[in-house]
């Protein structure tokens, strides 16, 4: 059973601040913690695995509403855990690609066919299955940062060559400017996103836009299975609403252009692997239906911001 108190663990635990307003009011907390020794492995920092509801303490801002965990472990230990983590999502990733394409185009259709997207940045690029998809869209420089090592030999060899297997500093690009800068589902597992997405910031040209993918901690499903949600986990460190998001954007400087929910295209079979009050079933539904594809707002959310 996982340990609601810290125990052992208070030793490899850091406190975190409000990267939005650094306001020292004592924090609300919303969940205590829910730890064991099988929290902290490069399996549990895998993407998309199955969710244990297994969490730091999660605790909201007075202040400014954003909802963090605290303590968490080291930046440095989390470094080596996603570089340990496993490429668990095959199946997932091809449908994950289709839907961050479409959102691609929905948003940036217009640049991409005037040809003012030419250049791409994508911060944890898994296997780089949205830098083989902006390929496709007619990007023609692609450039991804994945530390996990399991998921950079996943990689498709003809997309290979533009992953660095490491985590995106600003130095690793030297004088390249993008377009475009894409992060799915990833700034919810940082230290500190702020000071990540100021470095990415930096890399993109006047008018450049950043493209972020990530959990809504105010979508329904959230509200409703509280830390039963997926989203309440050991990886998830910073958990965004659509104001929280955008107030974290507009302190970096950058302009919100469009900021709203997400539509996800899963077999069902996932969504109920990822659905604690329904995944018993499994066993019971045939492979067919399973495998059907299923559009869900499951609560993930979109921001676009641009570079003045």
């Amino acid at each position: 059973m996982p340990d609601r108190g810290m125990g052992s663990w208070q030793k490899q635990l850091v406190p975190t601040e409000c990267i939005i307003c650094g306001s020292r009011e004592e924090d609300t907390t919303l969940y205590p913690p829910r730890l064991s020794p099988a929290s902290f492995s490069g399996q549990a920092f895998s993407a998309r695995r199955e969710r244990r509801r297994e969490h730091y303490r999660i605790v909201r801002c007075k202040s400014c509403g954003l909802v963090r965990s605290d303590p968490v472990l080291t930046p440095e230990r989390l470094a080596e855990l996603y570089a340990d983590s496993e490429f668990l999502f095959d199946e997932e990733a091809s449908y994950a690609a289709e839907t961050y394409a479409k959102l691609t185009t929905d948003l940036l259709g217009e640049d991409l066919a005037q040809g003012h997207l030419n250049s791409l940045l994508e911060i944890g690029c898994s296997s780089g299955f949205y830098l083989e998809k902006a390929l496709a869209l007619g990007i023609q420089e692609v450039l991804g940062f994945e530390p996990s090592r399991q998921c950079h030999l996943r990689a498709n060899p003809a997309v290979r060559p533009f992953m660095v297997q490491d985590v995106f500093r600003p130095e690793l690009v030297g004088q390249l400017r993008f377009d475009l800068a894409a992060s799915f589902h990833v700034v919810d597992h940082l230290f500190n996103p702020m000071e990540a997405l100021r470095q990415v910031a930096e890399v993109l040209r006047p008018g450049g836009r950043l493209l972020i993918v990530c959990h809504d901690v105010e979508a329904v499903s959230a509200r409703l299975l509280r830390d039963f949600s997926p989203i309440f986990d050991v990886e998830h460190i910073y958990l965004f609403s659509t104001q929280t998001l955008s107030r974290l954007l507009m302190a970096l400087g950058l302009e919100v252009e469009r900021v709203g929910p997400l539509a996800n295209t899963y077999p069902l079979g996932y969504w109920l692997r990822m659905a604690p009050l329904f995944k018993h079933v499994l066993p019971w539904l045939p492979s067919g239906l399973l495998r059907k594809p299923l559009t869900v707002r499951a609560g993930n959310l979109f921001a676009l911001a641009r570079k003045g």
